[in-house]
């Protein structure tokens, strides 16, 4: 018995989330390549929302909630992020640069594929 409590309780550390920092910006952000100014309607739209230490993401492929695990800051506006993530059935880490363009665009390059999407803040 104390065998399967020792097991239980050490995987249970092992998948606690640590101390993660916030991430560098806040709000729902909405994928977008337009070239026109200022937040849009995201009603239409797949967005990826930050909030405190998570981020939640909605329409695709991808698992819908992440835990931050840390923030470096690279440049000015670039800043380099791991996230944790786990949807029941797996459980991994992704890093990518998130980089501000500019007050309503932020641009996430992945660092394994170098994927990159553009987003717009939605108002």
């Amino acid at each position: 018995m104390w065998k399967i409590v020792i097991v239980v309780g050490a995987t249970l550390l092992c998948t606690a989330p640590g101390n993660a920092e916030n991430y560098p910006l806040g709000g729902k952000w909405a994928y977008d390549t337009s070239s026109g100014t200022g937040p849009i309607d995201c009603k239409n739209h797949s967005t990826i929302e930050f909030s405190g230490n998570r981020r939640f993401e909605t329409g695709g492929k991808a698992p819908p909630d992440y835990r931050n695990v840390s923030v470096e800051h690279e440049t000015d506006n670039s800043y380099r992020i791991v996230d944790r993530f786990f949807n029941g059935m797996q459980n991994g880490k992704v890093a990518y640069t998130l980089r501000r363009i500019d007050s309503d665009r932020i641009e996430i390059k992945h660092e394994i594929g170098g994927a990159t999407y553009r987003l717009r803040a939605c108002n």
